[in-house]
């Protein structure tokens, strides 16, 4: 039973990303005149402004497995100048900078995280030199591992259950 929550001719929304059970998903809008991340309620149809910044582009939400965070790259205009990878909590609440978890950030473009179903792992996209290669980051560890090495455009990564 679908029905249209978004205006299809609205380009104020990007990169909608479901949580697993269906009930909500993360959006990207730039519906209050800059680049913010919200959470839709598909049930109350309640969209939240989870995070807000001037100066930054979010890119790529993803979700934690359990549904109490929100994976994405984020673009700082004054900062750094690279995409980075960090998560806020998904609590329905309005965060800061302050709330921000700084995964990734490297010289180096990070982005389109993949959470693995367990939880313990995040894929991600790095640019090291002309291309982007994958990527993964043990959650519990810190530890990185290279997955792939070659000139080719490696992005998108996505994990398949056994």
């Amino acid at each position: 039973n679908s029905h249209e929550i978004f205006n299809a001719a609205d380009s104020r929304f990007y990169n909608a990303f479901w949580y697993r059970t269906g009930e909500k998903f993360a959006i990207l809008s730039n519906f209050a005149g800059k680049m913010d991340i919200y959470v839709y309620e598909r049930e109350t149809k309640r969209m939240v402004r989870l995070l807000s910044e001037q100066g930054v582009q979010y890119t790529s939400p993803t979700w934690s497995y359990d549904g109490t965070k929100i994976y994405f790259a984020r673009y700082d205009y004054a900062g750094n100048k690279n995409f980075d990878i960090v998560a806020i909590p998904a609590d329905g609440k309005t965060h800061t900078k302050e709330d921000i978890e700084f995964l990734l950030t490297s010289p180096e473009d990070e982005q389109f995280p993949a959470l693995s179903p367990d939880g313990r792992y995040l894929a991600f996209n790095r640019r090291l030199g002309a291309s982007y290669e994958m990527m993964v980051l043990d959650l519990e560890t810190g530890e990185e591992k290279r997955l792939t090495d070659d000139i080719v455009q490696d992005i998108l990564p996505m994990w398949i259950p056994d």
